[in-house]
């Protein structure tokens, strides 16, 4: 089945080791990805800790890793469905080597997978430190009617589908029994009635809306701006959130593109420039390196529309591209002084996480390229438009 994306064979098969319940086709590439039964579960393995073994300390993701996770998760669960696990063609990779064009892949092939692959059941296996960005851009690129959601809401059971992101903190071989455990909820909630219609992120036992993630730098959760969607109770029992808009993707089904030119700059901090220092930075990467977005953002996560010194935000102002200024990430701090009119360039990003911030001015600026925007003037209150309108701020 060649769908044109960038795959190639990830993984030789190997013998099946599912449940006489299920089975397991794959790993496989996306060009040997077959269409879905009504029944399957697609399994998108990107990488991360849930898909690695630690040897000496060193995190190493393999298919085998997956296969086997996937097996032992099967085993003795009353999952009957058949899963085929999907691979990237250049490999898996841990959270540190997940780049913005690793995260475009990422949106094309779930809009192939759910599109033309005709999936209702969708697991992804990712990195916990990147799953903010794995979950912006499912949020982006799916839309409501890829899990069945129709204009009004409403949901089908028997059309409706399911994307659950999946990650755990420890490798599969620290922690067997978080990861199977990981795995085999994702498997289960993939085709849980409360599930239908919607899409979240799987760690310890609850559920997150794809908007508003953010990952500690010492974590034990993850972290959002809305509360969880569902948490595990007793055995194999889930308690839902009342449904939100937040549990829906917003994309609008335009190819999934992103510009690979947004860099996030850092006020303060004892390893981050002084503020000249800073905006020297700023002007030599829009010279020289290909900058065409910037987001910003203060050390201890203070807006810098609050809390930066007015005249250095006008030096920023004057460098002459899209700027999302971004902070007070879980509504901890005061909320930034009007300031609409006073900056050309530099917008009000809010509670955004700078890495969601990132991934939607990278989006926003291949939206502006594709609609034939080209002045810098028409870029940005294009810009402006799709950041007001966006619901999950």
């Amino acid at each position: 089945m060649d769908i044109g994306l960038k795959y190639a064979i990830g993984c030789t098969s190997m013998p099946t080791l599912a449940s006489t319940a299920s089975s397991i086709r794959g790993p496989v590439s996306m060009r040997d990805a077959e269409e879905c039964c009504a029944d399957d579960i697609v399994v998108l393995a990107e990488g991360g800790a849930m898909c690695s073994d630690s040897l000496g300390g060193e995190y190493r993701p393999s298919c085998e890793v997956v296969r086997k996770l996937c097996a032992d998760a099967l085993q003795g669960s009353r999952c009957t469905s058949n899963v085929q696990i999907i691979v990237p063609d250049d490999g898996l990779v841990l959270s540190d080597d997940v780049t913005m064009d690793r995260i475009e892949s990422f949106g094309q092939s779930l809009q192939a997978i759910f599109q033309q692959m005709r999936a209702k059941s969708v697991v992804v296996l990712a990195g916990s430190h990147k799953v903010p960005r794995y979950a912006t851009a499912a949020t982006l690129a799916l839309t409501p009617a890829d899990l069945g959601v129709d204009t009004h809401g409403s949901v089908s059971r028997e059309s409706s589908g399911s994307l659950v992101i999946a990650s755990t903190r420890y490798a599969a071989n620290v922690d067997n029994n978080a990861a199977v455990d990981t795995m085999r909820d994702a498997l289960q909630l993939s085709k849980h009635i409360g599930m239908k219609g919607r899409a979240a992120a799987l760690f310890d036992k609850k559920l997150y809306a794809l908007p508003g993630l953010s990952r500690p730098e010492d974590p034990t959760t993850l972290q959002s701006r809305f509360r969880p969607r569902a948490t595990k109770g007793d055995r194999t029992s889930w308690y839902f959130s009342e449904r939100m808009q937040c549990d829906v993707p917003i994309g609008d089904g335009s190819p999934f593109l992103l510009d690979s030119g947004v860099r996030t700059f850092v006020f303060g901090g004892e390893s981050q420039h002084d503020p000249d220092g800073l905006i020297n930075a700023m002007w030599s990467d829009v010279r020289s390196k290909g900058v065409h977005g910037v987001v910003i953002k203060k050390a201890g996560n203070r807006h810098p529309l609050t809390s930066c010194d007015p005249d250095k935000l006008e030096s920023i102002d004057r460098i002459g591209i899209p700027i999302i200024a971004v902070g007070d990430r879980n509504g901890e701090t005061a909320k930034p002084r009007d300031v609409t009119g006073a900056y050309k360039n530099i917008l009000d990003g809010s509670r955004l996480q700078s890495g969601e911030a990132k991934l939607l001015l990278a989006y926003w600026l291949k939206g502006a390229e594709a609609a034939g925007f080209r002045a810098v003037e028409d870029i940005v209150a294009f810009v402006r438009q799709k950041l007001e309108a966006y619901p999950f701020r």
